[in-house]
C-alpha cells in the first residue's frame, strides 16, 4: 500500500478559492498551495468570491479578513446565510485577535495568522481535507532534482519527483522490488548534504494505468537521526517556499 507520505500524489486535487486584495499574497499562497498539490482559484474581492462560490462549489475558501469594499467578515456573513454554501470550510486570513473575534460569530472554520507558518498551514490542510491514504504526516514538496540511489553495491542517478521528511519518490522506468534496502543521497544547493538509508515501499509501472504519476518507486527513510530530520525539514521547507520568502515585500509566509 502507498504510504500517507505519498498518497496525495495519486488522489484528486482539492479546489481552494483564495480571496485577497493583495497581488503578492495571492501569488505566494497560491504558489505554495499548488506545490502542495491543490488547485487554487485566486480572486481579488469579496463580490467576486461570492459569485465564484455559487458557481464552482470549491472545497474550501481562504478569505482575507481586511479587504476594501466587501471585507472577508462580510463575505463570511453572506456565505453562511446561503443554504448551498453552509458546509463549505471557510478559513479567515487575519492579522490580529480582533479580526478573529469578528469572524467567530459567522461560523468561521479556522484562522490563519499572517505571516502564515508553514507547519501550521500543513496542519490545517490535514484537518480540512480527508486524504484517501490518511493524513499527510510530513510536509511534502516537489523536488525535480537528480539524486544518487545506492543499492546492491551500485549506484545510479534518478530524478526525485517529491521529497518529504518521511521519504522520497523517484522516477525510474524499472523500479526496484518492494522491500529493497537502499540509500539516497539528498543534495542541498547542489551539495550532497545527506545520505539516508531507506526501503522501497511502493512501485509504479507505466503500462495499464492512467498516467497520473511517472513510473518509479516510493522510498521510506529509516534510522533517521534528529540532525537528519532537521536538515530534511529545512530542505523541504526551502523547496516549498524558499524562493517565495526571498521575494516577499509584505510578510505572507514564514518557516517555523
Amino acid at each position: 500500500m502507498l504510504s500517507s507520505a505519498y498518497g496525495d500524489i495519486v488522489s484528486r486535487r482539492y479546489l481552494i478559492l483564495l480571496v485577497d486584495d493583495s497581488e503578492q499574497v495571492l501569488t505566494a499562497i497560491a504558489t505554495c498551495l499548488n506545490r502542495m498539490n491543490f488547485d487554487v482559484l485566486p480572486v481579488h474581492s469579496g463580490p467576486d468570491a461570492l459569485n465564484f462560490m455559487r458557481v464552482l462549489s470549491p472545497d474550501a475558501v481562504f478569505l482575507d479578513a481586511r479587504m476594501p469594499g466587501v471585507s472577508g467578515i462580510e463575505v463570511l456573513h453572506q456565505v453562511r446565510e446561503h443554504d448551498l454554501l453552509q458546509s463549505v470550510p471557510l478559513v479567515l486570513l487575519t492579522e490580529s485577535e480582533v479580526d478573529e473575534a469578528a469572524g467567530r460569530p459567522y461560523g468561521c472554520t479556522s484562522f490563519l495568522r499572517k505571516p502564515i507558518l508553514l507547519e501550521a498551514f500543513n496542519h490545517l490542510l490535514n484537518e480540512l481535507f480527508p486524504f484517501p491514504k490518511g493524513p499527510r504526516q510530513h510536509l511534502r514538496a516537489p523536488m525535480n532534482q537528480r539524486v544518487a540511489l545506492h543499492y546492491d553495491d551500485r549506484y545510479t542517478l534518478c530524478h526525485a519527483v517529491t521529497l518529504s521528511e518521511g521519504g522520497v519518490y523517484l522516477r525510474r522506468v524499472t523500479p526496484l522490488p518492494v522491500g529493497s534496502p537502499v540509500a539516497v543521497s539528498i543534495p542541498e544547493d547542489g551539495i550532497e548534504r545527506l545520505r539516508l538509508r531507506g526501503e522501497v515501499i511502493y512501485t509504479r509501472e507505466i503500462s495499464g494505468r492512467k498516467f497520473t504519476m511517472p513510473p518509479g518507486m516510493a522510498i521510506r527513510f529509516t534510522h533517521l537521526s534528529d540532525s537528519d530530520i532537521d536538515v530534511l525539514r529545512r530542505i523541504v521547507s526551502n523547496l516549498l517556499v524558499g524562493d517565495l520568502l526571498a521575494e516577499q515585500i509584505e510578510p505572507v509566509l514564514a518557516i517555523n
